[in-house]
C-alpha cells in the first residue's frame, strides 16, 4: 500500500507539471503559427521546410508529456531525444545570412532526400532477396519503390560515398553543437549542455547494455532512492520539451525580426515551470548523496 502511495504521488506530481508544460508548449506554438506565412521567410521551401519540422518537433513534444505523465520514463526520454534533435536542425536552418541558410536547406531537404533513396533502395534490395517470392503481388509496394538501374548509378554520380559521409557529418549532432556554439549567439550553447543526455538517451533507443543497465538500476533502488529519481528524471524531460519549444520560436522571431516581448510570458511560464522541477533535482540530490556533499 505504501509503495502504491508513493506512485501515486510521483505520477501526480509529473501530470500536474506535464499539464503546464502541455499548455505553454502549444501556446507557444499558437502565437509561433499565427505568424508563419511564406512572405515571412526567404522562399515557400524554407516556410514549408520550417512549418513541418517545428510542428513534428511539438506533436513528438506532446507524446513525450503523455508517457512522461504515466511515468513512462524512458520511453519518454527516447522521444525528448528526438525533439532535442529536431530543435538543434531546427535553429540551424534559421540562423546565418540568405545564402548560408539558402545552402543549409538544399542540403536538408534536397540533398538529403535524393541520397537517401540509395540507401532505402539498398534495404529494400534486402528485403527482397530473402521473401519466398519478390515477385509475389504482395512485395509491389516495395519493388515500386525501387531505383531502376540508371537511376542508382545517377545518384551515386551525383553523391558519391565521400560526399554522403561529409554531409552527414555536418550534420551530426556533435558538429552542429560546435557551430552553433561558434556562431557567438547566445543561447546557442545549451544544446552542448544538452550532449550527455542526448547520447545516454540514444543507448535507451538502442537497448544496448549500457541502456538495459540504466533500467535495471532504477529498478532495484529502494523506495526513496527510485522515487527521488523518477521525480527528477520526468521534471527533467517535462523541462526539456517546454525549453526547446520556446527556443525554437526564439529562433524563429530572431529570423523574422520580430519584437521578443511577445514571448515574454511564456518566458515567464517556463522560468516557473523550471523553478518547480529544479526543487525535485535537489531533493534527488540530497536522497543520492546527503544534504552535506
Amino acid at each position: 500500500m505504501k509503495t502504491e502511495q508513493k506512485i501515486n504521488e510521483v505520477q501526480l506530481k509529473l501530470l500536474k507539471w506535464a499539464a503546464r508544460s502541455s499548455q505553454l508548449i502549444g501556446n507557444i506554438f499558437d502565437e509561433c503559427s499565427k505568424r508563419f506565412t511564406p512572405s515571412s521567410f526567404q522562399s515557400d521551401q524554407e516556410c514549408h521546410v520550417l512549418w513541418q519540422l517545428n510542428a513534428s518537433c511539438h506533436a513528438t513534444a506532446e507524446s513525450s508529456l503523455i508517457l512522461v505523465g504515466n511515468v513512462r520514463l524512458w520511453d519518454a526520454d527516447v522521444l525528448v531525444r528526438s525533439v532535442v534533435e529536431g530543435t538543434l536542425k531546427f535553429v540551424f536552418l534559421t540562423f546565418g545570412s540568405d545564402s548560408e541558410r539558402h545552402q543549409k536547406l538544399k542540403e536538408f531537404d534536397n540533398d538529403f532526400a535524393a541520397f537517401g533513396q540509395i540507401r532505402r533502395h539498398q534495404r529494400l534490395k534486402e528485403v527482397l532477396s530473402v521473401v519466398g517470392n519478390p515477385d509475389a503481388d504482395e512485395w509491389r509496394p516495395f519493388r515500386d519503390l525501387l531505383l531502376t538501374e540508371t537511376q542508382l548509378e545517377e545518384l551515386q554520380k551525383r553523391y558519391p560515398k565521400a560526399m554522403r559521409q561529409k554531409l552527414n557529418q555536418k550534420w551530426s549532432f556533435a558538429e552542429i553543437c560546435v557551430a552553433l556554439r561558434s556562431s557567438g549567439q547566445p543561447g546557442y550553447d545549451l544544446f552542448g549542455h544538452m550532449l550527455y543526455n542526448y547520447g545516454m538517451s540514444s543507448h535507451i533507443a538502442h537497448q544496448d547494455i549500457d541502456g538495459i543497465g540504466m533500467v535495471w538500476d532504477r529498478n532495484s533502488r529502494d523506495e526513496n532512492r527510485k522515487t527521488a529519481v523518477e521525480v527528477a528524471h520526468g521534471g527533467r524531460l517535462i523541462g526539456d520539451v517546454a525549453i526547446m519549444s520556446l527556443l525554437r520560436a526564439k529562433s524563429l522571431f530572431k529570423l523574422w525580426n520580430a519584437d521578443a516581448k511577445d514571448l515574454k510570458p511564456f518566458t515567464e511560464e517556463l522560468n516557473s515551470i523550471l523553478a518547480e522541477t529544479a526543487v525535485a533535482g535537489k531533493d534527488f540530490h540530497n536522497v543520492e548523496y546527503g544534504s552535506n556533499k
